[in-house]
């Protein structure tokens, strides 16, 4: 309990010129830039168009001609087209010194001279069919047999559908024959 602590004092208390307060008030090293005090009056600078007046929109030289929208043009001026590459060279396209141009021509494009002589050929080659008479006898005996092949195998289904009935129809009453057996030694046993 003998032993005290003794807290050293900060060195803004020791020293009163350093600090918030005291001999010589705020440091000034330490202070923000935005910390201001009322005295302190900022200055605005001036936009670029207000330091120089040959820029700008108006002034010693008028509007900047190169950040002028080329849309935005005055009374005097007059528009002019310019003219096809067709008109321009009077080599180039449908008509003019060489005529068509051949490499931009359509490949189904083709004059009357350029025709094939192949093509009559070909009409020449074909064979025509021939018409044989009677066909129209032959045609018709064809259905009657295939009528009368349906009618067959129509009559054959019906017959195994018949044979069935009667298979199944025998083995139900085999069946029925020992149930009937069965349950009459049932009741005789009791």
């Amino acid at each position: 309990w003998e032993h005290h602590e003794k807290v050293e004092k900060h060195s803004s208390q020791l020293d009163a010129s350093k600090g918030f307060g005291g001999k010589f008030g705020v440091q000034k090293d330490r202070v923000d830039k935005s910390a201001l005090g009322w005295e302190h009056h900022e200055k605005v600078d001036k936009h670029e168009s207000q330091k120089d007046y040959s820029v700008g929109f108006g002034g010693k030289f008028g509007v900047q001609k190169d950040r002028v929208d080329k849309s935005a043009v005055g009374w005097d001026h007059h528009e002019t087209v310019q003219k096809h590459s067709s008109q321009l060279d009077a080599s180039k396209g449908f008509g003019g010194k060489f005529g068509v141009e051949k490499d931009r021509k359509d490949n189904c494009a083709k004059r009357w001279e350029d025709r094939d002589n192949d093509d009559d050929d070909d009409n020449k080659n074909k064979q025509k069919t021939e018409i044989i008479k009677g066909d129209a006898k032959s045609l018709a005996s064809k259905f009657e047999n295939l009528a009368k092949q349906d009618d067959n195998v129509a009559r054959e289904k019906i017959q195994r559908e018949r044979q069935k009935r009667i298979e199944q129809e025998a083995h139900e009453k085999e069946l029925n024959k020992d149930r009937v057996v069965f349950e009459s030694e049932a009741r005789e046993e009791e």
